[in-house]
């Protein structure tokens, strides 16, 4: 979760701040300059033998929250 203006309007309203953090292994959001450092890196040679991943830059959400159920 990055504070974008959708997310700081519903981050100020009571109780979502907690709830939204309680969801992130981290327990803080991720700012946008760390989501340009791995921008950055994918797109300098230090990453050139990377190919084919899914990189996430999202304090662990995706690694322990099962973002997409099965209907």
């Amino acid at each position: 979760m990055v504070p974008t203006a959708l997310w700081v309007e519903n981050l100020a309203k009571p109780g979502v701040t907690e709830e939204v953090l309680a969801t992130i292994p981290t327990r803080r959001v991720t700012e946008a300059d760390e989501i340009a450092d791995v921008v950055t890196f994918l797109a300098s040679d230090a990453s050139r033998a990377i190919t084919g991943e899914t990189i996430s830059a999202d304090g662990g959400m995706r690694a322990t929250l099962n973002l997409y159920p099965t209907v």
